[in-house]
């Protein structure tokens, strides 16, 4: 059985970034490569995000940039929530999951992932 991640499934975004980090010797390269690659922006930033989590400290601040700048972006703040649930930052990620339904109160995204953040903390 694989790591819980935040929301079960095989196409839910918790568990793509999960397979993604997977490959955590070959995945430097293959995301510095994709950025490199991508003529999207949001998907540039991602990929050289996803290239720099082996580095903890500036995988938060480039996320907490990408927050500052895009305050309601949900892919920023999905991104935030599921960064400091794998670390135990339980707060922080209740924090995130929060913005999300405030900027995004249709969405049930939010929603699932206060719950599963409250359900972790039981």
């Amino acid at each position: 059985m694989g790591k819980p991640g935040l929301i079960a499934g095989k196409k839910s975004p918790a568990s793509a970034l999960e397979r993604a980090l997977r490959f955590e010797t070959e995945g430097k390269r293959f995301f510095t490569a994709a950025a490199a690659k991508s003529v999207d922006s949001f998907a540039k930033h991602v990929f050289l995000l996803l290239a720099q989590l082996d580095n903890p400290q500036e995988a938060e601040s480039a996320l907490i940039t990408a927050r500052d700048l895009e305050p309601q972006n949900i892919d920023y703040l999905f991104a935030l929530v599921d960064f400091y649930f794998k670390r135990g930052q339980l707060d922080a990620a209740l924090e995130h999951a929060q913005r999300i339904i405030s900027a995004h109160p249709q969405n049930r995204l939010g929603y699932e992932l206060k719950a599963s953040i409250e359900a972790s903390r039981r």
